[in-house]
């Protein structure tokens, strides 16, 4: 079966460059099946305490030192997370990879790694990845799905401004699992895991890929 490279990142040093501390990545086929998981904590972004204090979740970083103390998180070089990446793509011959709001996220990376390798000619994915974007494609599928609507609706997962759902993570994977009170983890395997989930749940509703 067809398999893909679902991941997530957290990231600090503001939206305009933003900068990666952890990155999730999870190989997984169409039904959501787990082949290979990973977890890093980004050295050369978690350990530079100007960048760190733009954090989108400052707030979890005192668990992270936890973790990390702990040994139940790996700190690595950002360069040694993309050779991971090459060896899974290519191990897995996998061509497309996967993430909610994609275009955030090939952006965080690109930053990253072009802050820790400065004019390198190397990218970060390889050179001929596919991206899907499961919150393009959630929006494509879903939106005028009535079944969706009313839920929402009835669940406080409509957008306050335009009264129309909302396609966050969070928000599509309390959908799936009927569960409005799930609240999303904002760490990046945590993150992928539910991601997955929406992936493979679009699929069954119908996603051409």
């Amino acid at each position: 079966m067809k398999k893909y490279l679902m991941f997530d990142t957290e990231t600090a040093n503001g939206f305009k460059n933003p900068m990666v501390y952890d990155i999730g990545l999870a190989v997984i086929d169409e039904t959501g099946k787990i082949y290979k998981t990973y977890s890093f904590v980004v050295r050369n972004i978690f350990y530079n305490r100007k960048m760190m204090r733009g954090a989108y979740y400052a707030n979890k970083l005192p668990q992270y030192r936890i973790d990390i103390k702990n040994g139940e998180r790996k700190v690595v070089d950002f360069k040694y997370v993309q050779k991971v990446i090459a060896t899974l793509m290519e191990r897995y011959d996998i061509e497309e990879a996967v993430a909610h709001n994609v275009s955030f996220d090939k952006r965080s990376t690109a930053s990253t790694y072009d802050y820790v390798v400065p004019n390198s000619i190397k990218k970060f994915f390889p050179d001929d990845t596919i991206f899907l974007d499961t919150l393009t494609m959630a929006r494509n599928i879903l939106k005028e799905d009535e079944d969706f609507y009313h839920w929402c609706w009835m669940n406080d997962g409509l957008s306050i401004k335009t009264e129309k759902p909302k396609f966050s993570a969070e928000n599509l994977y309390r959908y799936i699992t009927n569960n409005p009170d799930f609240i999303e983890s904002h760490t990046a395997l945590a993150d992928v895991l539910i991601e997955k989930e929406i992936f493979s749940f679009l699929i069954k509703k119908g996603l051409d890929i």
